[in-house]
């Protein structure tokens, strides 16, 4: 006779027999035991046993996130040649796991830390298109468990215009702004794209060859210019936004 936990399964008349018993789950959290025991039994009444110990592990479990800052998330924006973190663990994945992409491209595979630890970090430089990675863990059975993440990307605009009270002024072909006779002063106006971080962009001006900086650009905003001596020659100016992918600019040229 055959017993699972205790309780009988099912009478084994001959001398050699096997059966499969199955499928084994587990819907919980952890592992968890089950005991299958077969007892024989002669003529005379005397009975021998012999047991076997079965461990049924859970299916496997995936994790996978994004690192932005201090928080996990499942999707970003980021800037077209930005670099991205991806956070990964799993639970009873045996077999290992693995990242790929939308191409199904591996990105990284054989997901285990040399301490045995089934959770760790996986660094990818260069994003240029809109991804979704994908990890895929596996336990000893082929059970798997996904588990995936979307990166959309973009490339940022940044606005650098001129205002000019009461005169106006004319784009030149070259795209420079030509102030009209009489103008005194001028508004320079930017705005910059949400995608870049707060208090990484300044708005410079040309002095001889090189550019200083003017003022911190905040997302929006603008800055009044008197002209004073300064209007017998064209101005350059440069809205410059530093991003994990490099820096983005965008160039003005008031004239006179």
């Amino acid at each position: 006779e055959v017993f699972r936990d205790g309780v009988k399964m099912s009478r084994a008349p001959a001398l050699f027999d096997e059966f499969t018993v199955g499928p084994l789950l587990n819907e919980g959290a952890s592992p968890r035991e089950t005991l299958f025991s077969v007892q024989c039994r002669n003529a005379a009444g005397q009975t021998v046993s012999e047991d076997a110990l079965v461990t049924i592990h859970p299916n496997p479990a995936a994790s996978l996130a994004l690192k932005v800052g201090n928080a996990e998330v499942d999707s970003t924006t980021i800037i077209s040649g930005s670099a991205i973190d991806l956070v990964w663990s799993s639970l009873f994945a045996s077999e290992g796991c693995r990242i790929t992409d939308q191409a199904n491209a591996i990105v990284a595979d054989d997901l285990r830390l040399p301490s045995g630890i089934p959770a760790g970090m996986v660094h990818i430089d260069n994003i240029v298109q809109n991804s979704v990675f994908t990890l895929t863990c596996l336990d000893s059975s082929m059970g798997q468990a996904t588990d995936m993440v979307l990166v959309n990307v973009v490339d940022p605009q940044l606005s650098l215009s001129i205002a000019v009270p009461n005169t106006g002024f004319d784009m030149l072909p070259a795209g420079a702004n030509q102030l009209n006779p009489g103008a005194t002063e001028y508004t320079l106006s930017w705005s910059t794209d949400p995608v870049i971080a707060e208090g990484k962009c300044v708005l410079k001006h040309k002095v001889a060859d090189a550019f200083v900086d003017l003022v911190p650009a905040t997302r929006v905003g603008s800055l009044k210019v008197y002209m004073g001596e300064m209007a017998s020659r064209p101005l350059t100016y440069k809205l410059a936004c530093l991003t994990d992918a490099g820096t983005v600019e965008k160039e003005l040229i008031v004239g006179f």
